[in-house]
Parts: C-alpha cells; sequence; structure tokens
C-alpha cells in the first residue's frame, strides 16, 4: 500500500523522484501550473508544444521529462484544451498510464497535485480518491499537493540574491533592462512570494522576461535546464 503523505505548497519544491505537472493537448502553458512549469523550466514547454502538434501529448498518456540530477517532470493531460473543462474519464485513463509508467521505472516516491480540480473545475474530494486507489498497489512514497504556502520559494530567494548581488550582468545575460531588474529587487524583497509566478505581478514584467531570467539563474549556477523528452 502507497504511503499517501498529504502536504500543502509549492510542489516544485518538492524532493520526489518525479512531480506531476498538469497540462493540455494543445501545449497551451498559460495558467495554473503549467505557467509555473513553463516560468521555473523554460526549456520544456516549447518541445511539450511540439509533441502536442505532433499528437504526442494525449489524453490517457503521460510524458516523462528528465531533469538535471536525475528527477522528472510528468506531464499528465487533465483536458484537451485549455479552454475546456477537465473529465473524470481522463484523470482515471492518465492515472493507469502514470502507475504503470512508475512501476516500469522502478520509481520509490511521486508528488502529485490536485488533477484537474483546480482550473479543471473537478471535485477534489472525488479526484483524491481516484489517485490513492491508482496507487494503493504501490510501496510508493504518494505526496498529494495542495498549493498554499507562507515561505519564499527558495528559487525566488536565489533570484532575489542574483538581481541584487549583479544587477548588470543580469540586464546582459537575460536581456532585460535595469529598471525591470531594480523593480523585480525591490518586489522580492517586499514581499513573501511562494511561486515565480508572483513576479508578473511586477509591473513591465512578463512571462517571457521572467523566463530570461530563470535561465540565466540557472545558468549562472551552471545547472543549466536542459531537458530530455522521454518520448
Amino acid at each position: 500500500m502507497a504511503n499517501v503523505i498529504d502536504t500543502s505548497g509549492n510542489i516544485f519544491n518538492s524532493k520526489a523522484e518525479a512531480i506531476v505537472v498538469t497540462v493540455n493537448c494543445v501545449g497551451f502553458m498559460g495558467k495554473g501550473m503549467a505557467l509555473e512549469c513553463a516560468i521555473r523550466y523554460p526549456d520544456v514547454e516549447k518541445p511539450s508544444k511540439q509533441l502536442c502538434t505532433n499528437g504526442n501529448i494525449t489524453v490517457g498518456e503521460v510524458e516523462w521529462v528528465l531533469l538535471p540530477g536525475g528527477s522528472f517532470l510528468v506531464l499528465f493531460p487533465t483536458k484537451q484544451d485549455y479552454k475546456h473543462p477537465s473529465k473524470y474519464q481522463f484523470i482515471e485513463s492518465g492515472l493507469v498510464s502514470l502507475v504503470t509508467d512508475c512501476t516500469s521505472r522502478g520509481l520509490q516516491s511521486i508528488a502529485v497535485p490536485r488533477l484537474g480540480a483546480e482550473l479543471g473545475g473537478l471535485d477534489w474530494t472525488r479526484v483524491q480518491r481516484m489517485i490513492t486507489d491508482a496507487f494503493s498497489k504501490t510501496e510508493m512514497d504518494l505526496e498529494l499537493w495542495s498549493f498554499g504556502s507562507d515561505e519564499l520559494d527558495p528559487v525566488i530567494e536565489a533570484l532575489g540574491h542574483a538581481l541584487v548581488s549583479n544587477p548588470a550582468e543580469a540586464t546582459r545575460a537575460a536581456g532585460v533592462s535595469l529598471v525591470q531588474v531594480e523593480a523585480l529587487s525591490r518586489f522580492i524583497e517586499g514581499n513573501t512570494l511562494s511561486s515565480l509566478t508572483d513576479l508578473l505581478r511586477v509591473p513591465g514584467i512578463g512571462k517571457t522576461t521572467v523566463c530570461k531570467l530563470v535561465h540565466w539563474l540557472h545558468e549562472a549556477a551552471a545547472n543549466p535546464q536542459s531537458t530530455l523528452f522521454d518520448i
């Protein structure tokens, strides 16, 4: 029987071997968890869109992304199009694929969000039962995550330090203005931010800017966000 662990915060800070990310089948990563993923891992969005175009990301199947360090992101389609609601049958069929893959890969831990129960409109109590039932015959640590945290995200903390210590390099490497860098620095210093999407609240700061800065941050740490889609 799986060891079920209920927790809250930013799922991307989980230490599990795999983190499940809810996506759609058209490659749009502009809201919710998918948006956070696109910003946090700038090299994931473009190839995932291509996979959608090629028909490789479909309901009932999950797509594995290998990250530096050996952990995984698992792209889990909960809806066909981002404009449409999620469906319980999509969750059920996707869970079959997820558990099968986890077993074949020999994973011991996984972090799973509220599949389809946030922007997708499904009932979390029912979805939670579906998830625990699907993993019931495994011996895995099953982390069930709900979003909500008063703790500063470690990536944002590192970015804030980098912007303050070397603003000129940030403007050069990321192609952003010094005004943007200073605005972000002040915003990070004055707030407890739990997700990278919080940075989009800064006037004049958009998704592209944050993605560039995160990419620069990882390159500066000698940890480029290259990914391997395990097709």
